[in-house]
């Protein structure tokens, strides 16, 4: 039975016990105070930082102290092209053998194929697609039944693998299957069939994708 409410008592209290008072110790009270976390979460933000001040930056791809190479093809649709004109993006350099259709293929499967581990360097690279080969018409038919005529996939005119060749020449490296030019021209890493080599030369995309440092102007040096 409900209690009835009287003037002494409005709230209908008589009769209902008061809480005990708290056992807990007085140091915990400080836990339920915001305050008390903030020098918490700033160290939870503040050591990494410290971290990434006292590391280490990676070697350098090599070749920052070399001069750029010297290209100047006519591409596909028979406009001129000097490797000048793509100062500021990354130049990747594959070749693509037409005078054989099946090497063609081969040669084209093998270029998608490394483009594919390359995407997240896309937006500041350039692929130059060296086409050595007679029957332009039949080249472009193939490109476009593969859906290959993309803006930043550029087709120069190589005969006789001549300018791929002075490459691996001038890498001193004649096995190589594609280059990395830095954003001056400058050969920084070759291409190879071996899983070290192709990581070696997507390392070396990264470091000079994303670290400005190792992509110096011309005769300045490597900085952080």
């Amino acid at each position: 039975m409900t209690e009835p409410l009287t003037p002494d008592d409005p709230q209908g209290l008589a009769g209902v016990s008061a809480a005990p008072p708290s056992t807990a110790p007085k140091w915990t009270r400080f836990l339920a105070r915001p305050w008390f976390w903030i020098p918490f979460v700033g160290a939870f933000w503040l050591l990494p930082l410290l971290k990434n001040l006292d590391a280490t930056l990676p070697e350098p791809p090599p070749g920052a102290d070399r001069a750029p190479e010297v290209i100047a093809l006519s591409d596909i649709e028979g406009r001129h092209l000097q490797l000048t004109d793509l100062a500021g993006d990354l130049k990747v350099i594959f070749p693509l053998r037409a005078k054989d259709p099946k090497q063609l293929e081969r040669d084209f499967l093998a270029f998608r194929e490394a483009k594919s581990h390359m995407r997240s360097m896309g937006m500041i690279t350039v692929y130059l697609l060296l086409v050595d080969g007679d029957d332009i018409k039949a080249v472009t038919q193939y490109l476009d039944s593969m859906k290959a005529r993309k803006p930043r996939n550029i087709y120069l005119l190589d005969a006789g693998g001549a300018v791929f060749q002075e490459l691996r020449q001038s890498a001193e490296a004649p096995e190589a299957t594609g280059f990395l030019l830095d954003r001056h021209g400058r050969l920084r890493a070759t291409y190879g069939l071996s899983e070290e080599q192709q990581q070696g030369f997507l390392r070396c995309m990264t470091l000079l994708g994303n670290w400005a440092g190792s992509d110096p102007e011309l005769g300045e040096p490597v900085h952080p």
